[in-house]
């Protein structure tokens, strides 16, 4: 890689005489000089050795000729000094000008240069080149000294490695008369002769260009080898400078086979333009490390938005974003489609059944087999061509059948509750009015005038003491009622929008026309509006082109709203719709109040609390949706089968009733959404209305008649604690001990405990502080513990699984599953003694004072009953109580009598003070059994689905079966701590509460979505807890004062304990 890259302005007689004095060995007093180690313009470089301490150094010698003095030795010498302090400049060690030739000393890099490299260096070792040269430089800039002379001969290599300056000789201050360079290396404007023609720090910078790409490519930029050759031969300097000036004006920059980034770095600095050059060596650098971590370069200024973007994207740790966000994508997408073809194969599924009941229904009700086919056609997901097609023609033939025109359409009944929430007024178009008792559902009376055939609900108007009762009757008349007498009839206008009456009987209407009217003040003009209402200071009125009007009481216009469905109002305000949005309006002046609400398909239904606190909406998509106003927020979101034909929320606005044209009626809780009571019927209800308190749900068919619900506030409060919970047991400091999949907690009435033991529990038993507990471990394993509940310490572990465990004075009793003998284990110092002598295993065991019993059977698969003293430790009677393996062991309040249940479904009655079996009787498979805390009864809770409840004298039933609605088994059962009340549990998730006096159903949840598993009464018996294995929680309330009251005292209804639900037969009166 060796070049002839001598200066400008040495001539060929110079060189003749430094081929001369390079014969002349130079001699020095304290340096052994050794070989000549290069030449240059103005001197010999010799390599020596230092005699006083050995060190090996480079000697620099000058020339003297005519064109160049001794003051050019002086000058590099004191630039040399300036500078020599930096690494990247070679050190100076010593100098004297008074000897001939004068010379200087510095260190030997026997490196050499930078021009006689064996062979090509690597990228990587010339752009740690490139960062030394230019921080060097940086540092010599910063001084105020410019090389000017830059080229890979004055580019030493020390020992390690790293680049050193060296040559100084013409180096330059800022302002100084300029200094020509090397062919090659030195920029267009450098090679100007003239005075003005003063350094620049960008001359460096060209040069550094020229040396790194002379590195790379092994070639000067712009000028070849050749070109410099016929430079030398050129005797005259200026015409040589000319000619190099106009070969880089000529010559194209060449691109390197390096990155577009480097290319760029180096064109900027072989600009032969200077201003486009970059402006200092600290912007090189800047650009070098720019470079390193893929950011934008300042010299590429003005940066383009895809040259940006390009940069951003070459990052390393951008491309590992931009890898992980495909991969993440990637990951994504094929959940998408997972999950998309789940949900077109359940769609498909929902299809298939919606058609088979479109199908069943196509004889009895070919309208409603119509609607399953639509809703299945519009479930369908794409490419099931064929199915739609038979969807289009089944719809197609029962649209346009003939006969299907000619059945009757189904009339829309129409009821009003009285303020006083005691009576209900009901009525079909065109027939007589009936009033209702709100509470039982028993009619009163009928009202002596048919309504209008025209129903809607601005017909009916109560006034607010209940005493009033307002009704729009055939022949434009406004008949008065007051409790129930007719008053007087009022003509009317031929439409009424709105009406309203005072406790004085004195009536205001909204006529058609849209005035409101103090009958009877006539209104003779023509009616063309379709709804509207009356407020404190104005009214609303909607015409036939669905929009919206508001207008103050003078007549006046005041705001206009197109609207797309029914108008509801509540109170001051008045709700609308507009395709796929409803709102909030003043209904006195039509200002908007709180934003709009956004919905995916078209809003069909609107209802507003009587508070205008929230607005339940239904839509196209078939979901009910809950916003709190006026803030406008979705808090519930629930999705419903078939069209809802009524909503309507309680008075105290906790509650949403919802009916739908499959017959069930569902009632949410307005605070979460949850679901917490579903009713079936046999049709939709048209209407539905609460009674005052809220404990009443009256239904109105749609062919009349009147069903009334029984219902219960939402839970008190409700924890999920998101595993199935297997046991439920009341403290008597009032806490509640939940037994579930993740162990022991207690609720405190405030929060959930961390989970105890960490295992599953399967049973729990609570006798003061004390606690059994039943822990499955594994797969196969099982664990019992005694634990002492204010501590939670363990008061004892058995090493023997436990079947059952009692509690007396003190002590536990507890019988083993495996082993054929007893713990009695001493609480609380957890001693145990063992009983032996069991002829079986048991299945259950108890205290009877001192006296312990144990339930089990023999080999041959009859019951026994076994009897143990504490005083004599040993089995001193044995009984066999049936003929059938006994499952559990219950003994009565006044401990002379217990009850045993066999695995086949008898029960017994056995006398402890006889004996003899006081009584026997057979059921299906029991799951439970329970004596009341009075000792009045015993319940039997059976696996198909019914709870029978006994005298616990002589196993007589009480009453009538306790049935849930499905029949499912009845998985629990528990008295309330005073006996008046008996709850159940079912596997198809519904707890219901009954009289324990009567059989009577009190009330029903049907909350849960698994089996409910646990039941608990508190203390006092006003809370009922529920537990499921859909892992809920559930707490509800059950003060006495809102219960609803014994119904089997009413006469003339029909009660369906299964339902729970009062009902008068279909019609009119």
């Amino acid at each position: 890689m060796a070049q002839d890259d001598q200066t400008v302005l040495q001539s060929e007689e110079e060189k003749r005489r430094q081929r001369q004095q390079q014969t002349q060995v130079p001699q020095l007093e304290n340096y052994e000089l050794q070989r000549q180690l290069g030449e240059g313009a103005f001197g010999q470089v010799w390599g020596a050795l230092q005699k006083r301490t050995g060190q090996k150094v480079a000697v620099k010698f000058l020339h003297e000729s005519g064109s160049h003095s001794w003051a050019y030795f002086r000058h590099e010498l004191e630039r040399l000094r300036d500078v020599s302090e930096h690494p990247g400049i070679v050190t100076l060690i010593d100098a004297d000008l008074t000897a001939q030739p004068p010379y200087f000393v510095m260190p030997w890099l026997g490196q050499g240069s930078l021009a006689r490299l064996p062979e090509r260096p690597p990228l990587s070792q010339v752009l740690d080149w490139f960062e030394q040269m230019a921080a060097a430089l940086q540092f010599t800039h910063e001084k105020g000294i410019l090389h000017c002379d830059l080229k890979p001969s004055n580019v030493l290599l020390d020992g390690e490695g790293r680049v050193r300056l060296v040559d100084f000789g013409q180096a330059r201050l800022h302002g100084e008369r300029g200094a020509f360079g090397t062919f090659g290396y030195m920029p267009p404007e450098q090679a100007e002769e003239g005075s003005g023609n003063s350094p620049d720090i960008r001359w460096d910078l060209y040069a550094l260009g020229a040396t790194v790409y002379y590195l790379i490519a092994g070639r000067t930029p712009r000028v070849s080898g050749e070109d410099l050759s016929q430079l030398a031969t050129v005797s005259g300097t200026s015409e040589r400078l000319s000619i190099y000036r106009d070969l880089l004006r000529q010559r194209p920059l060449q691109p390197l086979p390096v990155d577009a980034e480097l290319n760029h770095l180096l064109a900027a600095c072989l600009e032969l333009d200077p201003a486009r050059r970059p402006g200092s060596a600290s912007q090189l650098l800047q650009d070098l490390e720019r470079r390193r971590k893929g950011e934008p370069l300042l010299c590429r200024r003005p940066w383009t938005l895809i040259y940006r973007a390009d940069r951003f994207w070459r990052r390393p740790i951008h491309q590992v974003a931009l890898v992980l966000t495909l991969l993440l994508l990637g990951v994504l997408g094929a959940s998408f489609y997972q999950t998309r073809q789940k949900n077109a194969e359940l769609q498909l599924q929902i299809c298939d059944m919606q058609q088979e009941r479109g199908v069943a229904m196509a004889t009895s009700d070919p309208q409603q087999a119509v609607l399953w086919w639509q809703t299945a056609r519009g479930n369908l997901p794409g490419g099931n061509l064929a199915r739609d097609r038979t969807l289009k023609l089944l719809i197609r033939y029962h649209l346009f059948h003939r006969w299907l025109w000619r059945l009757p359409q189904p009339q829309r009944s129409l009821g009003r509750l009285a303020p006083a929430g005691d009576q209900l007024v009901s009525v079909l178009p065109g027939q007589v009015p009936v009033l209702y008792a709100a509470a039982s559902g028993e009619k009163l009376s009928e009202l002596s005038r048919p309504m209008v055939s025209d129903l809607n609900e601005a017909n009916l108007g109560y006034s607010p003491d209940s005493h009033w009762l307002a009704v729009f009757s055939q022949g434009n008349q406004v008949t008065t009622y007051q409790d129930g007498q007719l008053k007087q009839e009022l003509t009317a206008p031929s439409g009424i929008l709105d009406l309203r009456i005072d406790d004085r009987g004195q009536v205001e209407v909204l006529s058609g026309s849209g005035r409101p009217l103090a009958l009877p003040q006539p209104d003779r003009a023509a009616g063309h509006y379709s709804q509207g209402g009356l407020a404190q200071t104005g009214y609303w009125l909607l015409d036939e082109g669905n929009l919206l009007r508001f207008y103050d009481r003078k007549g006046n216009q005041q705001m206009l709203w197109p609207v797309s469905a029914e108008v509801v109002q509540a109170g001051e305000r008045v709700a609308y719709a507009l395709g796929p949005s409803a709102g909030l309006l003043e209904a006195s002046t039509g200002k908007s109040i709180g934003p709009r609400l956004l919905h995916p398909q078209k809003v069909l239904a609107l209802c507003l609390s009587p508070d205008a606190r929230l607005l339940a909406t239904t839509c196209e998509d078939h979901t009910m949706r809950l916003w709190q106003l006026p803030e406008g927020i979705l808090k519930v979101s629930r999705p419903y089968t078939t069209d809802c034909t009524a909503l309507q929320f309680s008075p105290d606005g906790k509650t949403l009733a919802q009916s739908c044209a499959d017959g069930k009626t569902r009632l949410w809780d307005c605070q979460n959404g949850n679901l917490f009571e579903l009713w079936r019927d046999p049709s939709p209800a048209a209407f539905i209305e609460f009674s005052a308190k809220g404990d009443r749900v009256l239904l109105g068919g749609t062919l009349g008649g009147l069903t009334v619900r029984e219902s219960v506030p939402p839970p008190l409060h409700e924890e999920n604690l998101g595993s199935p919970i297997h046991s439920l047991a009341y403290q008597s400091d009032g806490r509640l001990w939940i037994g579930s999949e993740l162990g022991l907690s207690a609720w405190d009435g405030q929060s959930l405990s961390k989970p105890l033991l960490g295992w599953r529990i399967d049973q729990l038993k609570i006798s003061g502080n004390r606690a059994w507990v039943h822990q499955k471990t594994g797969a196969a394993g099982f664990r019992d513990w005694l634990i002492d509940l204010s501590s939670g310490k363990s008061l004892y572990q058995s090493d023997a699984p436990w079947l059952a465990v009692d509690f007396a004075e003190g002590r536990a009793l507890a019988a083993s599953q495996s082993a054929r003998f007893l713990d009695e284990i001493s609480l609380p110092d957890g001693n145990r003694r063992t009983i032996p002598g069991m002829t079986f295993p048991p299945v259950d065991c108890a205290w009877l004072g001192r006296q312990g019993l144990v339930a089990g059977s023999n080999p041959t698969g009859q019951g026994l009953l076994q009897t143990w003293s504490d005083r004599t430790a040993a089995p001193h009677s044995e009984e066999v109580l049936a003929k059938e393996p006994l499952v559990a062991l219950r003994v009565h309040p006044d401990g002379q009598r217990i009850a045993v249940a066999g695995q086949q479904g008898g029960v017994v009655l056995w006398d402890l003070k006889t004996g003899k079996v006081a009584d026997y009787h057979f059921t299906r498979c029991v799951l439970d059994l329970a004596f009341s805390p009075d000792g009045r009864h015993l319940a039997v809770a059976s696996q198909d689905g019914t709870a029978r409840v006994f005298e616990s004298g002589n196993l007589s039933l009480s009453f009538n079966e306790l049935a849930h609605a499905q029949r499912s088994p009845i998985t629990c059962l528990a008295f309330s701590p005073d006996g008046n009340w008996l709850a159940t549990g079912c596997e198809d998730g519904s707890a219901r509460l009954w009289s324990s006096s009567t059989g009577q159903l009190v009330t029903s949840w049907l909350s849960h979505g698994g089996p409910v598993t646990a039941l608990a009464f508190d203390k006092a018996g006003k809370i009922l807890a529920t537990g499921s294995k859909d892992g809920k929680l559930r707490l509800w309330d059950l003060d006495p004062s809102d219960l609803p009251r014994d119904l089997s005292t009413v006469t003339g209804l029909k009660l369906n304990p299964a339902t729970g639900s009062i009902t008068l037969g279909k019609g009119g009166p």
